[in-house]
């Protein structure tokens, strides 16, 4: 795992996915293994950048099980607070494909949608406010980590996802 420190575009000129997350313990993480196991599958080959406005578990505790997965881990990326140096912060980042905000916070949510740069943008807020579009047939968000961030996935995707799948264990 690296931690990104440029804005330039990755090789191939493929856009890669954001994942942007506030703070993250390891059961936070695990809970959003299905999701990240969903883009990956709907977006192969495509790299998934991991990005937390603090610290995240995919970076320490789960890096080995997530390291084929996510090609870029950012942890304290001071995406929260105050919003002036925030945006400045965005816009360093490179173009995304496609943006999935985590984050509940209304504020940091829309300054992630108005200053990065993407072609689609999913969030966790009420009624899907500020995202791109809402899952298929879905008005509201669920209310676990795990069904918010697949209906995000749904979202993108335009359908149902295939998320299933376990982490590989030592004897």
């Amino acid at each position: 795992m690296s931690v990104a420190s440029s804005s330039a575009p990755p090789a191939g000129d493929l856009r890669p996915i954001a994942v942007i997350v506030d703070r993250e313990g390891l059961g936070d993480s695990l809970l959003k293994m299905p999701f990240l196991r969903a883009i990956a599958r709907a977006y192969p080959g495509r790299p998934i950048w991991w990005i937390a406005s603090h610290q995240t578990s995919m970076a320490h505790e789960l890096a080995p099980f997530v390291l084929p997965l996510i090609s870029n881990v950012i942890e304290h990326a001071g995406l929260t607070r105050p919003p002036l140096p925030v945006v400045g912060r965005l816009r360093k980042l490179p173009p995304f494909e496609l943006v999935f905000d985590s984050r509940t916070r209304g504020l940091t949510v829309l300054l992630a949608r108005l200053f990065l740069s993407h072609r689609g943008f999913y969030c966790c807020l009420p009624g899907y406010l500020f995202s791109s579009r809402r899952p298929p047939g879905r008005f509201a968000r669920p209310r676990g980590i795990a069904a918010r961030m697949l209906s995000l996935a749904e979202a993108a995707i335009g359908g149902p996802v295939d998320w299933e799948g376990g982490l590989p264990v030592s004897d």
